[in-house]
């Protein structure tokens, strides 16, 4: 059958420091179990968006619960498939930042993240793959 979330990041070549990142700070325990969930992934180029000193800090055990924070802002309860996404709705993630959709030239973006990849089904929810890491706080393209 379909891999878990975590089982599908970590198999995807684009993923890699996302599949890293959810290890490092403990996610990936929660998202490999029964509960359904989506997960707005960064791909690698969306990572090395962000300054160096910024990854290689988040990635050091002090600043888990920081990395966390970041993570869980990509991860929204239940299932939701891109093609549900109205322009102008707002979603919810797991720790309650809010995620503005938009819907522009046929594309979907999240908080100003384009959805690169949508609807990859796993055995407990669905991955969309996007091209910017969503930062507490600041909208890209704004």
């Amino acid at each position: 059958g379909p891999k878990d979330i975590v089982a599908t990041v970590a198999g995807d070549a684009k993923l890699t420091t996302l599949a890293g990142l959810l290890k490092s700070s403990g996610l990936d325990k929660e998202l490999a179990g029964e509960n359904k969930f989506t997960v707005l992934a960064p791909t690698d180029d969306a990572f090395a968006k962000l300054s160096e000193s910024t990854l290689e800090s988040l990635s050091k055990p002090e600043n888990k619960a920081q990395l966390r924070q970041i993570l869980v802002g990509h991860v929204i309860a239940g299932e939701t498939s891109s093609c549900c996404l109205k322009d102008g709705q707002v979603v919810k993630a797991i720790n309650g930042a809010e995620i503005k959709v938009a819907l522009k030239d046929g594309k979907v973006l999240l908080n100003g993240a384009t959805v690169v990849a949508s609807n990859v089904q796993t055995a407990n929810g669905m991955v969309h793959t996007i091209d910017t890491v969503l930062v507490p706080g600041s909208a890209a393209g704004e």
